[in-house]
């Protein structure tokens, strides 16, 4: 982590690139009324660099449970979430307890800064939302999503993969090309797979067609994980595991997770922070 004695000069911004943008608009086309992509780079601060591409999903209002959007609306609408305070960390401040993270700002404990920001700039140009991140575009398969859901962390340590994605900045720097729009397009399509692997009752009772499409559902899961983590897994175990049929049974007995009011405001957090934050 950078400090004031360590500073180097970032990059603050750069242009989406035309043909990136092109093929990214004919992968996700918009729709009126549905959530859409909008590519962005992502400076960090200046205790935090981050410098990398990463790709806001932006949600109209109408798709924001009413009960969660007064919560965001207020956050995002309102003034400078660090119109006061100051980053705390060694080399930044004279505060003799350092809690690492901005402090005495309009939500302590909190930092919705570049929510905040994203939010100003598409209201601007007229296409108001909720945003939020939902891939980091680093290393070499073209990025990967923020963070792993309940299924994705289970099926990951089975095959012995980290059940955590790369932090943003942690994994090598990557351009925005073909190598994202096919990332993002798997991702997509792995909720189909997931709902395969989620939904099974009991894998000893699966009948042999069933069997095999609850594999071949998780595989596709697996392949993704593996793709996009820090390729740590030994491999054999990874495929003794699949012959045994312990990867499908991974996530057996995972209800989903439905979103509570606690649950929303900490993905918010986490999705607008993109780094740890000790609370």
């Amino acid at each position: 982590m950078a400090t004031a004695s360590t500073l180097r000069t970032r990059e603050y911004a750069r242009p989406v690139p035309s043909d990136f943008a092109t093929a990214l608009a004919a992968a996700f086309p918009r729709s009126e009324g549905l959530a859409w992509l909008s590519p962005r780079w992502e400076p960090g601060d200046d205790w935090a660099p981050i410098e990398r591409w990463v790709i806001w999903e932006v949600h109209p209002w109408a798709l924001v449970p009413a009960e969660d959007q007064a919560y965001v609306r207020a956050a995002l609408e309102g003034p400078n979430p660090r119109a006061n305070g100051h980053y705390c960390g060694a080399g930044w401040c004279a505060c003799d307890v350092k809690k690492n993270r901005w402090t005495g700002g309009l939500h302590e404990g909190t930092d919705f800064f570049r929510q905040w920001e994203v939010h100003r700039e598409l209201a601007a140009q007229g296409t108001p939302g909720f945003p939020r991140i939902i891939w980091v575009v680093q290393g070499e398969s073209g990025g990967h999503p923020v963070s792993m859901d309940s299924i994705e962390k289970q099926m990951a340590g089975a095959a012995g993969l980290p059940t955590e994605y790369p932090l943003a900045g942690e994994a090598p720097y990557a351009p925005l090309d073909q190598r994202v729009v096919r990332g993002l397009i798997a991702h997509d399509r792995l909720r189909d797979a997931k709902g395969v692997v989620g939904s099974l009752k009991s894998p000893a009772q699966l009948m042999r067609d069933e069997s095999g499409r609850a594999q071949a559902a998780a595989d596709a899961v697996f392949e993704f994980l593996a793709a996009r983590t820090h390729q740590s897994a030994e491999e054999w175990a990874w495929w003794e595991k699949r012959a045994a049929g312990h990867l499908i049974q991974a996530p057996h007995g995972v209800k989903d997770v439905h979103t509570d009011r606690d649950a929303f405001k900490q993905q918010f957090i986490e999705d607008t922070a993109l780094v740890p934050v000790s609370l």
